[in-house]
């Protein structure tokens, strides 16, 4: 998989947001890009906080339809057309990705549940041309559901909104300058890492029975050795140091970005999560940490500091 096809964040424990305060079972003032299927059931309404004041609109449901919902995707498409706005081929989250529009449904497994279960998705966008932005995502799961229950979560997110939420950056293939291996002395040595509280909502049982998704390393080093297999060979070598708390195992990386910036790159093709860190004026690492799949998923951030600490530590 290539890093255009990493993805922010995850639907793994989406469903749990809804039995907080936040959920609510009234429409008013919610926008009416958000449509509710005939017949659908279990409706939930939420305003997720992405900063003080300011919101995003969600509705949550499910449809007794067989998979692939070819009524139900055909019905939103219409309603949503009808209204002004424009499908996209192109996931605004992650450059490079299609949509479902293009690629269809996908298949995958969730392996944080026991059984193992089988996902099928569809995620849909919508832009109205003054930059917001209407997400609709229909999932199917078994166990524990079927073939016949479709999960459906629509997200609108303002453009006062989505101008702040980054993107997944894009590989920049280039040769290493002598300012860039300048630039990675300064960086290498050991971190503590702190992960702040993933937002819109967590991920469940994440490192339930040793089981990693999306969470590092407590405690790293970055070295300054080139990795010569795989993913790494993209970076230098991320290694947890001995003793620390578990956290995500697999290739790590980590590269140098632009404007002085760090990416650290958990990374196997199919799962993983980049910590995108930059100084800040007491010379501390912080930034924002987004999880990255092989499907669309609803955009996660976390707020990470990166705190030095002595390697003898390790």
């Amino acid at each position: 998989m290539t890093a255009s096809l990493r993805v922010r964040a995850t639907i793994v424990g989406v469903f749990l947001f809804c039995g907080l305060s936040a959920c609510r079972h009234q429409v008013p003032h919610y926008s009416d890009a958000l449509m509710v299927y005939p017949g659908a059931r279990q409706v939930q309404w939420a305003k997720p906080e992405w900063r003080k004041s300011q919101v995003m609109d969600e509705v949550i449901y499910q449809v007794d339809v067989d998979y692939p919902a070819e009524s139900v995707i055909s019905w939103i498409s219409d309603q949503l057309k009808g209204r002004g706005w424009q499908a996209r081929d192109e996931d605004y989250w992650n450059p490079g990705l299609p949509t479902s529009q293009v690629r269809g449904w996908t298949q995958s497994a969730d392996a944080t549940v026991q059984p193992q279960a089988t996902v099928y998705q569809w995620n849909g966008q919508w832009d109205n041309g003054s930059g917001d932005i209407t997400d609709f995502f229909l999932r199917y799961e078994y166990p524990p559901h079927g073939e016949y229950t479709l999960r459906v979560i629509a997200i609108f997110t303002p453009t006062s909104i989505a101008k702040q939420i980054p993107k997944t950056p894009q590989p920049q293939v280039r040769t290493e300058t002598a300012a860039e291996t300048q630039a990675a002395a300064s960086f290498a040595g050991c971190y503590e890492l702190r992960l702040g509280r993933w937002w819109p909502w967590g991920f469940g049982e994440e490192g339930k029975d040793g089981f990693f998704l999306v969470t590092p390393p407590s405690r790293i080093q970055l070295l300054q050795e080139h990795g010569i297999q795989g993913f790494e060979r993209d970076g230098f070598l991320i290694r947890p140091i001995k003793g620390t708390t578990p956290g995500r195992g697999g290739p790590s990386y980590w590269l140098i970005g632009s404007n002085g910036q760090v990416n650290l790159e958990w990374n196997d093709g199919f799962t993983g999560v980049t910590l995108a860190l930059g100084k800040d004026k007491k010379g501390q690492l912080s930034g924002w940490a987004r999880p990255h799949f092989d499907y669309p998923v609803v955009p996660h951030i976390a707020r990470v500091t990166a705190q030095r600490i002595a390697c003898a530590d390790k």
